[in-house]
């Protein structure tokens, strides 16, 4: 093993170490009210982070690092192992999922401060529950998702992914649902489940078709045989179909978008960490790292498929009222963005953005967090309002995110050679540049640009609205006697504002991007497309640039007009611009995917078990039982037959036998006059016969 897989398999194991402590915390220390499991994860994630970081610093490799440690079948036309491929983007995933994780676990160190007692006491329920607090719990099933999250990045081919993959989804189970009392976020962790599996069916389609074509699933291994022509048309289609079904349930992509918005059932710190650095990330860094092997139409169709997905979380995002709500609409729509980025060739915009959405959306989660403790567990954002300055850092950390996922910038103002701006200006710019040289190299896909940069309008409108009802405006409701968080929640939120703001310098010509394309896919690996030139995509770089800017700055100025500091309705009174009209509830609804899914999929599920119940009720418990009682009554002919002839004719044989035996019993009688006797008897008998016999 090299010194490049050993630093990132110690990186990989170290949060499953902080697991297993923290799991087991209750047998070596019973008492509830101490945070060294919450220290114990916080330390491994850690140590994860300064592995990764330190390997980000020695990696200086032009080519990817592959090997195996340890292979599970090996036959001639058929290899199954589990193995490493380090490259410039598994390091950056590594940083990534580990320094956001390190984050989010000391932001949960206060917000999980309620767990650490024997008798906690849940509100949300409709009979207050106490139960003992499962501050260990989560811990532990934070780091193990992590972990998880890491042995997904670092496999070096499909097999391995996959199992990476399906803990990840294992893991979020049981974050989703940790607060499984609750009816819906029961729900809301089997519902990511199920949706989930739907995808990974798609997987192991394509998965098995690779496997049955090329016999090796390594990526490197299929990446040369794709571009020798040595796999089928049919097996990369196949392939490259099955392999993006996953991908499209694990980011949540239209159609399999629903389980997302769900998903806030769990505490907000795990809300975070899916929606930035590991779960939904997992789907867009599969397609980035399958690109070389996916032919022309499967990018094509995540192009697509990232358009639609921009519209369906965007638009329902305008009208939502639960805070983690807007965030988590809005977390699809920018999902749609990379997808859209990876299938116009915008490789490195798609990456890059996926980096910067982690930074700027992990931030706002942990401020939706703060705002939700200090108010005591409320969310709607009718009952919030004026926290700004009751909340003077969290609400400036929550703007910074504001401007970042709306991609705004001040022309007029340059730092460091750059347009003053934060991270998202960057990265949308790069996916909104790709997409125009797209479109105008392949006429006839122009919606693949209109509709992103019509999108990038109603980001800036939806955050600026959420901003606005939380923290502008008079107080609400639900901020009586609200202070600010504590520093272990702040902490956390002022470095991720430093990275939402900061980390993104230069754009496609800074550090990170300059680092995370370094060892980017070829040009010829998208040969098949008309693919735009680096100069067709610098050309497009500005027109790009002022069209996003025009579109962020109207939304912006709307979110303004409506929501703005200066407007001093109480939250509840300018909540939305419209009455809750039919079409307002079914926007909010998500576009009634849910009702869709009931119908055409539940329901007639349901109807169909409650079918095969009846008909095994009625048809064939029937022929069962029916069967049974025509057993038991022939059984019970064949019994009295048994008893009143067979037995009868036996006992009948015995009676007439034990008759005999006495009667020849009493004859002989062992005496022997008698026996004399009885001779004599017989003589005299037989002479007066013989007498008769003769005279006759």
């Amino acid at each position: 093993m090299s010194d490049d897989a050993l630093f990132l398999t110690i990186a990989t194991l170290a949060p499953l170490v902080g697991a297993l402590a923290c799991l087991t915390a209750r047998w070596w220390r019973p008492r509830q009210d101490n945070r060294l499991p919450g220290l114990i994860a916080c330390g491994s994630l850690f140590v994860s982070f300064a592995f990764s970081v330190a390997e980000a610093m020695g990696f200086d490799g032009a080519a990817a690092v592959s090997g195996t440690y340890y292979t599970l079948l090996e036959l001639p036309s058929v290899t199954l192992e589990l193995g490493y491929l380090i490259d410039h983007l598994t390091i950056t995933m590594f940083c990534l999922v580990t320094l956001v994780a390190s984050c989010v676990c000391v932001f949960a160190l206060g917000y999980l401060a309620d767990e650490l007692t024997e008798e906690h006491r849940d509100h949300h329920l409709e009979q207050e529950l106490v139960r003992p607090g499962r501050f260990h719990l989560f811990f532990g099933y934070l780091c193990l998702f992590v972990s998880a999250m890491l042995l997904l990045v670092i496999g070096g081919n499909l097999f391995h992914v996959f199992v990476g993959w399906e803990l990840v989804g294992a893991c979020s189970y049981l974050l989703i649902g940790f607060y499984y009392e609750r009816p819906y976020a029961n729900a809301a962790a089997t519902k990511a489940f199920v949706v989930n599996r739907i995808g990974d069916a798609g997987f192991l389609i394509g998965l098995a078709a690779l496997l049955a074509a090329h016999g090796d699933v390594r990526f490197l291994s299929l990446f040369e045989a794709a571009g020798a022509g040595e796999l089928s048309r049919t097996a990369l289609l196949v392939g490259g179909f099955g392999v993006l079904a996953g991908c499209v349930g694990k980011s949540a992509q239209f159609p399999l978008q629903v389980w997302l918005p769900d998903a806030m059932a769990g505490p907000t710190p795990v809300s975070a960490l899916v929606h930035s650095a590991t779960m939904v990330a997992g789907g867009v860094y599969l397609v980035g790292r399958m690109t070389p092997a996916l032919p022309p139409e499967v990018l094509l169709t995540v192009a697509y498929l990232g358009c639609v997905t921009l519209v369906v979380g965007a638009v329902p995002a305008l009208f939502q009222t639960d805070i983690k709500g807007v965030l988590a609409y809005s977390s699809i729509s920018q999902l749609g963005y990379m997808m859209l980025a990876l299938g116009v060739t915008g490789w490195g915009a798609g990456l890059f953005h996926l980096v910067t959405h982690a930074f700027f959306k992990s931030l706002m989660f942990l401020c939706a967090g703060s705002v939700i403790v200090a108010c005591h567990h409320e969310q709607d954002v009718r009952k919030l309002g004026g926290l700004m300055r009751k909340m003077p850092v969290t609400a400036g950390a929550m703007l910074v995110g504001v401007i970042a996922i709306s991609g705004l910038a001040i022309p007029g103002v340059t730092v460091f050679g750059e347009a003053l701006s934060f991270s998202g200006f960057h990265s949308k710019d790069a996916i909104l540049s790709h997409a125009l040289a797209f479109t105008e190299a392949n006429h006839g896909h122009a919606v693949l640009f209109w509709v992103p940069l019509i999108t990038a309008g109603l980001t800036a409108l939806y955050m600026v609205r959420l901003w606005g009802l939380t923290f502008a405006g008079t107080p609400g409701s639900a901020t009586k006697g609200v202070t600010e968080s504590p520093a272990v929640m702040l902490a956390p939120i002022v470095v991720l504002a430093g990275l939402a703001a900061f980390c993104a310098i230069g754009g496609d010509g800074g550090p990170l991007y300059g680092f995370l394309t370094r060892t980017a896919p070829e040009p010829g690996s998208f040969e098949q497309f008309v693919s735009p030139s680096e100069a067709a995509v610098d050309e497009s770089h500005h027109h790009a640039e002022v069209m996003g800017l025009i579109a962020a700055g109207l939304g912006t100025a709307a979110g303004l007009a409506l929501f703005g500091p200066w407007r001093r309705a109480p939250g509840h009174a300018r909540a939305e611009g419209l009455k809750d009209a039919a079409v307002v509830r079914w926007l909010r609804s998500g576009w009634g995917f849910d009702a869709i899914y009931r119908t055409l999929a539940v329901r007639p599920t349901l109807t169909l078990g409650e079918a095969t119940a009846l008909t095994d009720r009625c048809a064939i418990d029937g022929l069962v039982d029916g069967t049974a009682e025509l057993a038991t009554v022939v059984a019970r002919i064949e019994r009295a037959a048994d008893e009143r002839v067979v037995d009868g004719l036996v006992r009948g044989v015995g009676r007439t036998a034990r008759g005999f035996g006495w009667l020849f019993g009493f004859l002989q009688s062992g005496g022997l006059r008698q026996y004399v006797a009885a001779l004599a008897a017989c003589a005299v008998g037989l002479a007066v016969l013989a007498v008769v016999l003769l005279a006759g």
